[in-house]
């Protein structure tokens, strides 16, 4: 699941049914992504993992995905237990 803003292209979710995971299904949604956003004119894509993950971070980092370190995410519970319990508001 993605989503352009105008700017920057967002990759929000991205999931493959354990059944048909290594057969290049994520793979084949990906390049279908990143193809719908070159036509709406997206010149970059971004994302988030979570910490721990690394099979994502293997999978995107070798689709040419990067770790961005000139900015730092920043989130507000708009519900109370709508985080995870060690999420932390400052």
């Amino acid at each position: 699941m993605g989503g352009w803003d105008g700017r920057r292209a967002y990759i929000y979710h991205l999931a493959v049914d354990p059944d048909w995971q290594r057969r290049g299904v994520a793979d084949r949604l990906m390049d279908e992504l990143e193809e719908r956003f070159r036509a709406k004119g997206a010149l970059k894509a971004k994302l988030q993992i979570l910490l721990g993950n690394d099979a994502s971070a293997a999978f995107f980092a070798a689709r040419g995905y990067r770790l961005e370190t000139d900015c730092v995410p920043w989130g507000k519970e708009l519900v109370s237990g709508g985080a995870p319990d060690d999420w932390e508001s400052s």
